[in-house]
């Protein structure tokens, strides 16, 4: 059986369209601000790191190491010493993506990122705009708290499956451009 809160008429189903139409013309004002906030911003906020945020800066010191499908012997044959500096290794990082970027797995990788980290900036963004326009319209102070409570538990969830995606991003380019230089050495005739 279905619960609803109050009997169903006229005025209840006005104030839900109302409710439906509203919610459906906020999208377009929430992702233009989250197109204003610059990707930087974004990345500082899905890794809470303000020096060099993005996880390609940890590339061959954190996140290759971590990755099964990468031999880092061959790794370094291939390209030489690996960078330590954050700076030097997300450079290098982004010159091997830019070698495999349209591989399958690279591209399902960087979509999820992208997808999981402005979802994240929106929802913080959110977490402070809904609660303060309840407010405006006098709303009951439990479901302003609620609201921003749900939205800051949805940017936390958000921003930690940015991270996962992000890690797991820069670890799919070093896999696949491994791959590849593999495969093409392989080709060469001596």
């Amino acid at each position: 059986f279905l619960y609803l809160p109050a009997p169903l008429n006229f005025t209840t189903i006005k104030q839900m369209d109302f409710q439906v139409a509203l919610g459906g013309l906020l999208i377009v004002p929430i992702w233009i601000l989250s197109s204003l906030l610059p990707t930087s911003i974004k990345d500082i906020l899905v890794f809470w790191r303000i020096k060099n945020p993005l996880p390609g800066s940890r590339a061959f010191s954190v996140h290759a190491p971590a990755d099964p499908r990468v031999n880092l012997k061959k790794l370094q044959m291939s390209i030489g010493k690996l960078p330590t500096n954050e700076r030097e290794q997300n450079a290098l990082w982004y010159e091997m993506y830019k070698k495999v970027e349209f591989d399958l797995s690279v591209l399902s990788s960087h979509k999820s990122y992208l997808l999981f980290r402005d979802t994240a900036a929106i929802s913080l963004i959110l977490a402070f705009i809904i609660p303060f326009t309840m407010y405006c319209f006098n709303e009951d102070c439990t479901y302003i708290g609620s609201s921003a409570a749900l939205f800051l538990v949805q940017y936390f969830v958000s921003a930690i499956a940015a991270r996962n995606s992000g890690n797991r991003f820069v670890q799919s380019v070093v896999a696949v451009y491994l791959c590849t230089r593999s495969k093409a050495s392989r080709n060469t005739p001596n």
